[in-house]
């Protein structure tokens, strides 16, 4: 795989998982298919919000970016529960040619092919905000996530709310995000099917598609992700399939900068980043 291949699957991964972050502001009633969101169902909430207790989780797969052209790479995934997350290039015989690790405040990106790294603040990808780990793994893994509360649960029904309309129930947070809100969709068996997030006032700017969920200790996680944006005025999908799903094991999942590589420049992929962050 070429480098500018894995730059672009590594942005792209960055920007669609970065839609996760902002300041909590006023309160929005969202509408999706001609609806408007009726309020909360205590008991619909705590049939959808069947999460389970989780520490790690290493899985494999396969990322494809499609703009224009389709571009695919073997991974690796692994997290630490509110620690870390990495993503491993594995292209061509399992051999790693670059990597994304989050971590605390830091995002980290190595690119083995020419033995240079970028190392910033994650809150240039969020205008100051920190990124927070837990979401941006529930984002990954197909659970629904209530920006500033957590992942969802049977008690923040005064924080959403829900529609059903045929079998299908939309739920909303009753609170923008940095002037975005944002629409979960679930299917007739509580499985988290979409994510739309939209500015105030405007259509969806990002639409992620969950499917092949099932069940694990963790509860139910998706284990295909299709993800649909703009970056730089260009249409990018990007899809993940994850297999193989390791819970709970001990793991290492610290980085380490290897000896000999020169730290290089970000801000072309921050640039390209810009048109779907604040």
């Amino acid at each position: 795989m070429k480098r500018t291949a894995i730059i672009m699957i590594m942005t792209a991964i960055l920007a669609i998982v970065s839609t996760g972050c902002g300041s909590q502001k006023q309160n929005v009633e969202p509408t999706i298919s001609g609806g408007t969101y009726q309020g909360s169902s205590q008991n619909r909430l705590a049939s959808i919000a069947k999460y389970g207790d989780w520490r790690t989780l290493v899985t494999s797969g396969k990322v494809t970016l499609n703009s224009g052209k389709s571009m695919s790479s073997t991974m690796q995934l692994k997290m630490v529960r509110g620690k870390s997350i990495s993503i491993s290039m594995r292209p061509l015989l399992g051999i790693e040619v670059a990597k994304i690790h989050i971590e605390g405040n830091k995002i980290v990106i190595i690119d083995r092919l020419h033995r240079v790294y970028i190392e910033e603040d994650a809150s240039l990808l969020t205008s100051g905000v920190p990124v927070d780990v837990t979401t941006l793994q529930d984002l990954l893994l197909g659970r629904a996530h209530i920006l500033g509360k957590g992942t969802l649960s049977a008690k923040m029904g005064g924080d959403v709310n829900i529609s059903e309309n045929n079998g299908v129930t939309t739920l909303a947070p009753k609170n923008t995000y940095e002037g975005f809100g944002y629409v979960y969709t679930f299917d007739g068996n509580d499985n988290l099917v979409a994510l739309d997030v939209f500015p105030e006032g405007r259509a969806s700017i990002y639409n992620v598609v969950y499917g092949n969920s099932t069940g694990t200790v963790a509860g139910t996680v998706a284990t295909s992700i299709s993800a649909s944006t703009t970056i730089a005025k260009r249409a990018l999908t990007l899809d993940l399939n994850l297999k193989n799903l390791q819970w709970n094991s001990d793991i290492n999942n610290d980085l380490e900068i290897p000896s000999g590589y020169s730290k290089t420049n970000a801000s072309a992929i921050l640039k390209s980043l810009g048109s779907t962050t604040k």
